[in-house]
């Protein structure tokens, strides 16, 4: 039987996971554009740290660790696009090597054992060109 402490706790995750989540959808249907601008993507990133504050306020590691895969795929996605600005697939880029190591050590945490993502390297053929996605 269900405690009403409980049940109170699902419905503030809930609310907070949908709040989050609706937001998250917005801001993630702008890196769809053809042109995509750095303020995009600031506001992509601000949107996943709240999703992500959900997610670790309710101990939801599982699903933290998924999301990170989902965001770690949507920006090589970005940076790999042709159409993409040079600041944007540098953020891409910072981003991506923050989240790796994240990443690593919660498949660790999850599932003891030495599990590392897929490696993607970022390539700039030219620092003052465009960089290239290698992988």
């Amino acid at each position: 039987m269900f405690s009403l402490g409980k049940i109170l706790s699902n419905d503030c995750y809930q609310r907070a996971f949908d709040e989050s989540n609706a937001a998250l959808t917005i801001a993630s249907l702008c890196l769809n554009k053809y042109e995509v601008y750095i303020v995009d993507v600031i506001k992509f990133k601000k949107a996943c740290d709240d999703f992500t504050n959900v997610l670790m306020s309710h101990n939801k590691k599982e699903k933290l660790l998924d999301f990170y895969f989902w965001v770690r795929a949507k920006l090589t996605q970005l940076f790999s696009k042709k159409t993409t600005r040079l600041e944007v697939k540098m953020n891409c880029h910072a981003t991506v090597r923050k989240i790796d190591p994240i990443i690593t050590n919660l498949c660790r945490e999850l599932h003891g054992a030495e599990i590392s993502p897929l490696l993607v390297n970022f390539t700039y053929d030219n620092p003052e060109q465009e960089p290239t996605h290698q992988g």
